[in-house]
């Protein structure tokens, strides 16, 4: 168990607190993560400790101003920011400047995730799966009208753009570059033509004017995992998966070729009715093929604590790549695979990179061949279609809502405490504090 008696800062936005200080209701409409503020007190309680509520951040910069934040052994922060591009990274960077131990991520990690065309920049640089992409930038835009010209001038500088926007690679998914929980997502955001490109991009600029971007990528149309994940770096594990499991809800007035969540669906109760989250066996190659991409994306992007990786594959076959759609900061066994570290090491050498570029080379064209006659043989091999695994999005920040967030749904699966919970990720966060506060 965590040291007792820790006095504890419990950082948070209470929405009350934003509007009596003369904030308008629609630059905290986003905020929601606060809403787990109740139920962790309860559970700082019951582990043993003492906590500060600090409901805004007006509140903490008047304590850290003041000194009172030195006697503090720790900050529970689930703050979400309100303005600017960066806003989750904010209170981060104050706890940063004061000294003061945190949890959850860093504010480099939380600056880049909430930014996804970033994210996606950076997933692919270390060889992590993740939906081909571009990103419009609004600010360019400059009143004109959205046309296919225009996009294509606003993207061409996108190593993607050619192959994205060509016919053959439709549907493509639009959304807002820096939104959390499904904002701005709805059924007309799957994309079937130019024509359908240049509308959805329109009506996300018109929807939300603060918005820096658009984020353009292929539409993944197979399974969807959340991956919930315990620790920091090596020490990180799996601590159990979830599947979206699609009702086929056949009263849509859209056609397209897959199922997703949105923003009314994800803001409901029971998913709009239009799924259920089940827990998914671990023994199912795919799913673990799923922790396998979720846990080294994690590691590339330096999340910590605790949190998930929502991943989606890129078709239905047994051969499918797992892609991130989304990572959400919030016991390693000895059996190997994704319950034990995993490092991805691609190394300096120019022979070891030639060696690399010409497998890759190799694994491009089985899969253009395969994928073109429906699996053929190969030097005596038959090559099936693959189904790739993609990580679409990254979000270092958990909900921690018991019976709401999926973090917390998935240590219930898997019979682990709110509580417990809770204390895995202080003593993650503890790990990074002075000597005297370490177990």
């Amino acid at each position: 168990m965590v040291g007792s008696n820790l006095l504890i800062a419990l950082i948070y936005e209470d929405p009350g607190t934003y509007l009596d200080l003369g904030y308008k209701k629609a630059d905290i409409a986003h905020l929601e993560v606060g809403a787990a503020a109740e139920d962790i007190a309860t559970a700082i309680i019951r582990l043993g400790h003492r906590y500060v509520p600090i409901p805004d951040v007006k509140t903490l910069a008047n304590k850290l101003g003041s000194g009172e934040a030195a006697h503090w052994d720790l900050a529970v922060n689930i703050t979400e920011g309100v303005h600017g591009t960066a806003r989750e990274a904010q209170v981060p960077a104050m706890l940063e400047a004061f000294n003061i131990p945190y949890t959850f991520s860093d504010t480099a990690t939380m600056a880049l995730c909430l930014d996804k065309g970033k994210t996606k920049m950076v997933l692919e640089h270390y060889g992590i799966p993740t939906a081909p992409f571009a990103v419009v930038y609004l600010d360019k835009l400059r009143n004109r009208t959205i046309t296919p010209k225009v996009i294509c001038a606003l993207t061409k500088t996108s190593k993607h753009a050619r192959g994205l926007l060509n016919p053959s690679s439709y549907p493509l998914f639009v959304k807002p570059l820096a939104e959390g929980s499904s904002k701005g997502i709805k059924q007309s955001n799957v994309i079937h033509s130019m024509d359908e490109l240049c509308r959805a991009v329109e009506t996300i600029h018109s929807s939300a004017t603060s918005a820096p971007a658009v984020l353009v990528e292929k539409f993944l149309t197979g399974r969807e995992f959340t991956v919930g994940i315990l620790g920091t770096g090596d020490d990180a594990w799996v601590l159990g998966v979830t599947e979206m499991a699609w009702r086929g809800n056949k009263d849509r007035d859209v056609d397209f070729d897959g199922e997703f969540t949105t923003e009314k669906s994800k803001a409901s109760d029971d998913w709009d009715g239009l799924a259920d989250e089940i827990p998914a066996n671990r023994e199912d190659p795919l799913v673990e093929r799923a922790c396998t991409v979720a846990l080294r994306a994690w590691r590339a992007l330096r999340c910590r604590d605790g949190g998930r990786v929502d991943i989606r594959m890129d078709g239905e076959s047994a051969d499918a790549v797992a892609n991130v759609l989304e990572v959400s900061d919030v016991l390693v066994s000895d059996d190997g695979d994704t319950r034990a570290p995993y490092i991805l090491d691609l190394g300096p050498c120019i022979l070891g990179t030639m060696m690399y570029c010409m497998t890759l080379s190799l694994f491009a064209f089985l899969v253009f061949v395969s994928s073109w006659v429906g699996g053929v043989l190969f030097l005596g091999v038959h090559v099936r279609p693959l189904t790739l695994i993609f990580v679409p999005q990254i979000n270092p920040l958990a909900g921690l809502r018991p019976q709401w967030s999926q973090l917390p749904i998935i240590a219930k699966h898997n019979r682990m405490s709110y509580e417990t919970l809770l204390e895995h990720i202080l003593r993650s966060a503890l790990k990074r504090a002075p000597s005297r506060w370490r177990m």
